[in-house]
């Protein structure tokens, strides 16, 4: 069931409010996103959202997508078959009798909880472990002595997909009015060099769950600046019914005032019957959404 938030009637990239405005999926459509911020997003940066999702989609999903069905806005066009590779040449495998992986990235936590006065944070020390979706019937692959399937993951596509993600959400959440936003600049001028400043893993193990993906935010306080109160972290966990990372994301920052904005527009979404339970005024707020 999808659910709608309120319209934003500006790009929450770009600001633009003159040109006629589109949806914007929080969770890509073509990861079951259910989750939708009416009138967010202008041409140019739907065509850049879409542009992240899309090589997304090729470079980390690709397989478990196909397996596991998820949607596709050109359903007829969805491949039949994954390919292999063995000693006597290239296999065919049904789609419902494939391999398929997905990539478990195990980052280290975000830079600017390290030390927020330094920015040229990296990857390093971050690993790459997968999950491997096995074939109802092997005996397709039993027949080769040795066989092949190789797909390409990305970490700089990943982190790009949490922050387009992470920053809708805040966005549907909280009013891009009310906080200082970091990602659109990351995005819109491509600065990769600032993603392990943004995203990270927290030091936990997460077990599967019943949920497609799980979403929420905290709002923290920090003294971080003159006039900015408190930092808005963003948690992320896709394929979570396969046991799927928690990926956090520093979406911004607020001040004093953004918060008190930010706690009535969380009374009023609570009025709605639209999110969960606010914490102590004096506690980080924690909001949660699962599908």
């Amino acid at each position: 069931m999808t659910r709608n938030y309120d319209p934003v009637w500006k790009c929450i990239y770009c600001g633009e409010t003159k040109e006629v405005l589109g949806k914007e999926h929080i969770v890509p459509l073509s990861l079951f996103g259910t989750i939708v911020l009416p009138r967010s997003s202008c041409d140019n940066c739907g065509k850049l959202t879409s542009q992240i999702e899309r090589i997304a989609n090729e470079k980390l999903f690709h397989s478990i997508r196909l397996i596991h069905n998820f949607p596709s806005r050109k359903p007829g066009e969805r491949p039949t078959c994954l390919t292999f590779q063995s000693k006597i040449g290239t296999v065919l495998a049904p789609i419902s009798n494939s391999f398929g992986t997905y990539p478990i990235f195990k980052l280290n936590e975000p830079g600017f909880l390290i030390n927020h006065t330094k920015f040229d944070f990296d990857w390093v020390g971050c690993s790459l472990n997968s999950i491997t979706i096995k074939p109802q019937d092997p005996a397709l692959f039993k027949q080769f002595n040795s066989w092949t399937f190789s797909q390409e993951f990305d970490i700089n596509t990943y982190a790009k997909l949490m922050v387009k993600i992470a920053h809708g959400f805040a966005s549907a959440e909280l009013d891009i009015d009310n906080f200082d936003a970091w990602i659109p600049d990351i995005l819109l001028n491509n600065k990769e060099e600032l993603l392990p400043y943004v995203v990270g893993s927290l030091p936990n193990e997460d077990s599967p769950s019943n949920h497609t993906y799980e979403l929420n935010y905290s709002i923290y306080p920090w003294e971080g600046g003159e006039g900015i109160n408190h930092f808005i972290q963003v948690k992320i966990r896709l394929f979570a019914y396969m046991g799927g990372p928690t990926t956090t994301v520093i979406v911004g920052t607020t001040s004093n005032e953004g918060l008190d904005r930010i706690r009535k527009k969380i009374e009023r979404n609570q009025f709605l019957n639209m999110v969960g339970k606010v914490t102590k005024a004096y506690e980080p707020i924690t909001i949660n959404v699962v599908r």
